[in-house]
């Protein structure tokens, strides 16, 4: 996700901080397994997203779980999660023009594209679901 690959003192200060967001926040990240104590699959979250757009339903997944369903799956439920349990009334998604998987992954799951902007020379689609919008 944003940031890249961590260090270990960064995956620690990043779980850390995943820790106080879930209790101040009542959200944050979910590592997704198949089964209790199965291998990790990916990850899946629900954060402030850094440019102020929203909060951002974020998501990824090793190469080898790709185009299983899973993906979408956790996705969806997070996005459930966040306006059913959370009450967030509105969650956004970005995605690169170019990252097919993730466009269809993201209109999948019910979002809808809402805007578009440059991001390091990247044209960058927001998608957005609204509660009580579909």
């Amino acid at each position: 996700m944003l940031g890249g690959v961590r260090s270990a003192v960064q995956a620690r200060d990043d779980l850390a901080d995943d820790i106080r967001h879930w209790g101040a926040h009542g959200y944050g990240t979910w590592v997704v397994h198949l089964l209790e104590g199965g291998p990790m699959l990916g990850l899946v979250a629900l954060r402030e997203r850094p440019d102020g757009r929203g909060i951002g339903l974020r998501f990824a997944f090793w190469p080898h779980v790709h185009g299983r369903g899973i993906a979408a799956e956790a996705a969806a439920a997070a996005l459930r999660y966040g306006h059913t349990k959370a009450g967030l009334r509105r969650i956004v998604a970005v995605a690169r023009a170019t990252n097919f998987p993730s466009r269809e992954l993201i209109g999948s799951i019910g979002m809808r594209l809402a805007d578009t902007f440059e991001r390091e020379g990247w044209e960058m689609l927001l998608f957005e679901s609204v509660s009580g919008a579909g």
